[in-house]
């Protein structure tokens, strides 16, 4: 099953919206938006679009995507959990 990458995609897997804030990280200041998964966890998502091209120039965005943020964040160690012994 492929993960969903759409707002009506997580919707229909069962996420739910919460809200929509920036990204805390140092160096990060990306729009993220927080959506609660089917096990009841938060989970931050940031926005990617999809961008047509012709003979390899970008044209415009086609569709706007949702990928984890944990994908892009350029601070993801600052939220990483330790894991104690």
């Amino acid at each position: 099953m492929k993960f969903p990458t759409t707002e009506a995609e997580l919707t229909l897997a069962g996420y739910k919206f919460l809200v929509q804030g920036r990204c805390n990280g140092r160096n990060c200041t990306a729009m993220i938006h927080w959506y609660r998964t089917p096990a009841g966890k938060n989970m931050p998502f940031s926005q990617a679009a999809r961008v047509a091209e012709v003979n390899g120039r970008p044209l415009a965005p086609i569709a706007i995507l949702l990928e984890p943020h944990f994908a892009s964040c350029a601070d993801v160690r600052e939220f990483r959990k330790s894991s104690s012994p």
